[in-house]
């Protein structure tokens, strides 16, 4: 009985503490504008984006890109709630503290030289 009693007390605490732990969310990016050359789209670059939230930061990371990266945060009615623009060499990240967020629906805009990623998130 007193078995059966401690394993269902670690099980339910188990529970609880794996519940608490917050993971990351990751942001998926569309590519918003395409750069063109001789009126036909670019050949595909080597740059790439992603990016995760979490606890009110902003994780981004470039890969394949030398220049300087600038990130928007917008809320759902437009209004720019986060700013931050870092120069990466060959990629590298970026981080945000957007501290305290009201829940809600958020842009993410990450423009680099020749090119804007759109992405959404939650907090």
């Amino acid at each position: 009985m007193i078995e059966k009693m401690k394993k269902t007390i670690i099980l339910i605490l188990l529970s609880v503490f794996g519940m608490s732990f917050a993971y990351p969310r990751h942001i998926s990016f569309k590519q918003r504008e395409y750069a063109f050359q001789h009126r036909r789209a670019r050949v595909p670059s080597f740059t790439r984006v992603s990016a995760d939230y979490e606890d009110g930061k902003i994780t981004l990371d470039v890969t394949g890109y030398t220049g300087n990266v600038q990130v928007y945060v917008s809320d759902s009615r437009g209004n720019v709630v986060g700013y931050t623009m870092n120069s990466v060499v060959n990629g590298g990240s970026v981080y945000l503290d957007l501290g305290t967020l009201d829940e809600g629906g958020y842009t993410l805009d990450v423009v680099l030289r020749n090119a804007t990623y759109v992405g959404q998130f939650d907090a």
